[in-house]
C-alpha cells in the first residue's frame, strides 16, 4: 500500500474516532479498565475497517490496519472521550 493511501485511511480514523469519542463522553459512557476499552475500540472500528478496504479498493492485512488506522482511530477516540466526559457539563 502507498504512503499516499495510510495517509487517507489514517485521516478517516482520526475522523471516526473523533466523531465516537465526543459522542461517548458527550453521553458519559464509562469503561472500567483500559483493556476494556481497547476491545470496545476494536469492536467499534472494525466495520470502518471494511469501509475503507472496499472504499479504496485494496487488500490489506488486519496487522496493516491495526498500525495505520487502529492506532489513530484509538488515540483520537480515548481523547476526545476523556476530554468531553470529564468536562461534560449537566
Amino acid at each position: 500500500m502507498d504512503a499516499e493511501t495510510k495517509r487517507k485511511i489514517s485521516l478517516i480514523h482520526i475522523a471516526y474516532g473523533t466523531v465516537l469519542g465526543i459522542l461517548f463522553g458527550k453521553y458519559a459512557i464509562n469503561v472500567e479498565s483500559f483493556f476494556a476499552a481497547m476491545l470496545i475500540g476494536f469492536v467499534i472500528s472494525y466495520p470502518i475497517y471494511i469501509l475503507t478496504k472496499k472504499f479504496f479498493n485494496t487488500e490489506f492485512e488486519i496487522k496493516e490496519w491495526i498500525v495505520s488506522g487502529y492506532v489513530y482511530f484509538f488515540l483520537s477516540w480515548i481523547l476526545f472521550w476523556t476530554l468531553f466526559y470529564n468536562f461534560n457539563i449537566t
